[in-house]
């Protein structure tokens, strides 16, 4: 049963993940609106609207979102560290 528990949220993480990147590779500007990085998003729309400047835009936005993405897992990793640290004072 443990292994069905932990499958569930996994795959609503890869669901999020799956729509991020779609939006990241068709709508590169928008996806910084999602994360928070307005200013960037404005830097984007404006390197996205000429077609050459859409793949930098696409690209820029993947990176971006692998970094949102690993800075978020380690804000996990803090949190559970720092409750693991709490119960055992």
């Amino acid at each position: 049963m443990r292994g069905a528990a932990m499958a569930a949220p996994r795959r609503l993480f890869l669901g999020k993940y799956a729509m991020r990147l779609l939006i990241a590779l068709l709508l590169p500007w928008f996806l910084f609106f999602t994360i928070g990085r307005i200013f960037a998003g404005i830097i984007c729309l404006i390197l996205q609207i000429s077609v050459i400047g859409w793949v930098p835009a696409a690209i820029w936005a993947v990176y971006a979102l692998s970094q949102f993405n690993m800075e978020k897992r380690f804000d996990e990793l803090d949190r559970a560290d720092t409750a693991q640290r709490a119960e055992e004072e």
